[in-house]
């Protein structure tokens, strides 16, 4: 009833009543600073932003030559796709991956037994003529 500006009751109010009201009309300064602050932010952000910039900013900025210099181990491509892949999901023991697309198509990778080919272990159409969109993996606990 108060957040809609109705009285609570009639009569004298109490300590506590007026307490919370104080307490109120307090946070309500504060969010309405933090939305002022944030408006300011994002000014900011609109005005520096160039043209070719789009989505969020990293939080580290690095050159390519520090991207060059990073360590990338065991990172392999792994193609069977025709078409966009729009699910992914790894088994919670880490030991397969399942990949769903735009091309009605599911692969499971088994990476214990994958060999240099990169040949996934399983091809499937879950539903037959629709793409998959998510992957559910039901876990035991």
């Amino acid at each position: 009833m108060a957040a809609m500006g109705l009285p609570m009751g009639f009569g004298k109010k109490t300590k506590n009543e007026k307490n919370v009201q104080i307490a109120m009309q307090q946070a309500a300064a504060v969010q309405a600073e933090i939305v002022a602050e944030n408006d300011k932010e994002k000014d900011l952000d609109e005005k520096s932003d160039d043209d070719d910039d789009f989505g969020p900013k990293p939080f580290v900025d690095l050159d390519q030559e520090e991207l060059d210099e990073l360590p990338l181990s065991n990172s392999v491509v792994l193609k069977a796709h025709s078409k966009s892949v729009t699910a992914i999901a790894l088994d919670p023991s880490g030991g397969r991956l399942i990949t769903g697309g735009r091309d009605h198509q599911m692969f499971i990778w088994d990476f214990h037994t994958m060999d240099k080919r990169l040949r996934h272990y399983k091809r499937f159409e879950p539903v037959e003529g629709n793409p998959v969109l998510y992957i559910f993996i039901k876990t035991r606990l």
